[in-house]
């Protein structure tokens, strides 16, 4: 009962801090100073008030005479719970009994304020170490509950990253051992001691509880991992996961010959994956290749940004192939007109002649479209009676950069008269 009350009295006064944190003014108006200083001073209370309450709580719980609790269960509290040979701190330690324990109390006696407790002769333990608590022991029990028979049809997996020993039977002969990423279930177990437990799979295989953990979020998030990088990889597209080349093997390992260099920008489909690891996968994308996990991504959301690189890469190269088209148009067109500027400052002047000397005043020679860069220019030859034109031709001669042929061009007039001439031109 008085327990009871004094549980009700902390209740209200956490009650009372807490109101009087949100407003002093109201629950706490025996304090004048400002707001700052006033919390401060009700924290400083409250944290007095609160030792105050833990020191007479602990003095209001009675003492139980362990003598009282013989034929009733304690389970060790302390990771090694000692073991002595006499109820006596100073006396010898005959062995430590692993945490999690129960036992039976065969006798009980308060020796120097100091409650022990009988297990086994000569085997004493005292309350440091053990506790009497109906809470402590069912929660124990709820304990090797899980690890014995709630441990049947559950998964488990190795408790390391390292491979673990399969046995024919309980402390038996190695049969095999089990990678740490593979998920087995009990079929059955066998409790060995206090705390060591031993389990056995579908196909008659042991396995020590030390090696291999139950733990759900474990073996979920073990199974999880080969699903997402295994399993559900097949068929995938791949790239590269950095910015630099990576390597193809011919086997599934390092110690492998390198078959390809792959590039930031290639990608592949999946066709196969071999897990060697908890967290190293392997996969190959055509025969006898295979690429080491770490060093590509088939995450959709890198692949995607590893695309947009390229359009980006692609869209900037076509920029500046573009820009550079563009220049080089430009600087033809300058050198064009540069040339037409030129060409129209300096006109060149061409003198033609045929076989027959006395008609000379009849031929007429006019150049177009002189183009340097070409080394070609357009001939138009014209010959005239008086102002009538009885004979006109046209052809392209070649010229060197200051517009002189290369060679003399024939060129057959006829129809003029009687005769037939030849009439050559040059500068």
């Amino acid at each position: 009962m008085g327990t009871g009350l004094f549980l009700l009295f902390i209740i209200g006064v956490f009650i009372w801090f807490a109101l009087a944190l949100i407003k002093p003014g109201k629950f706490a108006p025996f304090f004048k100073e400002d707001a700052k200083r006033k919390r401060l001073k009700i924290a400083g209370i409250w944290i007095s008030l609160s030792l105050i309450s833990t020191i007479l709580f602990g003095l209001s719980i009675p003492h139980v005479d362990p003598a009282t609790l013989v034929g009733k269960e304690l389970v060790v509290s302390a990771e090694k719970g000692k073991v002595f040979e006499t109820p006596d701190k100073a006396g010898k330690i005959v062995k430590t009994v692993p945490k999690g324990a129960i036992r039976k109390i065969l006798e009980g006696k308060t020796v120097n304020s100091l409650d022990w407790f009988r297990i086994a002769d000569n085997a004493w333990m005292n309350q440091r170490d053990v506790s009497t608590s109906s809470y402590d022991i069912e929660k124990a029990k709820n304990e090797l509950e899980k690890k014995g028979k709630g441990s049947i049809g559950k998964d488990f997996v190795a408790s390391s990253d390292s491979a673990i020993n399969a046995y024919d039977q309980v402390s038996g002969n190695t049969v095999g051992q089990i990678d740490p990423w593979v998920i087995l279930t009990v079929k059955d177990f066998k409790q060995v001691g206090d705390d060591e437990f031993w389990y056995m799979t579908a196909d008659n295989k042991w396995f020590s509880g030390k090696d291999i953990t139950l733990d759900e979020k474990t073996v979920g998030a073990r199974k999880k991992n080969t699903e997402e990088k295994g399993t559900n990889a097949i068929g995938k597209k791949f790239m590269p996961a950095g910015d630099g080349t990576i390597y193809a093997y011919d086997q599934p390992s390092a110690d492998g010959n390198i078959v390809e260099k792959i590039t930031k920008w290639r990608a592949f489909n999946i066709a196969e994956f071999k897990q060697v690891g908890v967290d190293t996968f392997w996969y190959r994308y055509a025969s006898n290749k295979w690429v080491l996990g770490k060093d590509i991504t088939f995450n959709e959301r890198d692949l995607e940004k590893k695309k947009q690189e390229i359009n980006d890469l692609l869209a900037k190269q076509a920029a500046e192939i573009k820009k550079s088209v563009e220049k080089a148009n430009a600087e033809k067109e300058e050198q064009k007109k540069k040339q037409r500027e030129y060409d129209a400052a300096h006109p060149v002047t061409y003198r033609a002649w045929t076989e027959n000397d006395n008609i000379f005043s009849h031929v007429k020679v006019e150049v177009t479209n002189r183009t340097n860069s070409k080394k070609y220019v357009l001939v138009n030859v014209r010959i005239y009676t008086g102002n009538t034109v009885r004979q006109e031709y046209a052809d392209g001669m070649e010229v060197d950069a200051k517009g002189k042929w290369l060679t003399d061009f024939p060129i057959i007039i006829s129809d003029i008269g009687d005769y037939t001439y030849k009439i050559k031109l040059s500068y």
